[in-house]
């Protein structure tokens, strides 16, 4: 089951291409498709959470090759943020330890992207909001699970 909430959570994040008007995942499918149908996914995934879920994210997304880079979470953050700082972002999915997105966010490289099948979910599950009040906490030196 945890597999296959990773597995929707990729493909609701997928490629991030749409910007402005809000896409529907299908939507964003097919562009991604005419720009290469590459998508780079920085994530701390578990190997054997990663040979289940990338594979079936392909199989879902036809054409879409997933180049999972795999590191820890400090690493990609600064991966992340170093690519931002020197002009070429190359992740265009940055999954990792909230520690990670909260050094992350604090650099303002957060883009806010909610699709049309994110309505289902609860508000405050959604956008930054739960990320800033996370990021709060973070900074008070608040434990958080």
């Amino acid at each position: 089951m945890r597999a296959r909430k990773l597995l929707m959570i990729l493909a609701l994040i997928l490629c991030g291409v749409g910007r402005g008007q809000a896409q529907t995942i299908d939507e964003v499918y097919k562009k991604a498709l005419t720009e290469g149908g590459t998508l780079n996914f920085y994530g701390t995934l578990a190997q054997i959470n990663a040979e289940t879920i990338l594979p079936a994210f392909e199989k879902r997304f036809p054409g879409i090759k997933v180049n999972h880079v795999d590191a820890t979470a400090d690493q990609l953050a600064a991966r992340v943020i170093a690519e931002s700082r020197g002009g070429k972002v190359i992740a265009d999915i940055f999954q990792t330890l909230l520690d990670g997105l909260v050094h992350v966010k604090d650099q303002g490289l957060f883009l806010e992207k909610l699709y049309p099948e994110a309505a289902a979910y609860p508000q405050e599950l959604k956008g930054t909001e739960l990320g800033r009040q996370r990021s709060d906490l973070h900074r008070a030196g608040v434990e958080h699970g």
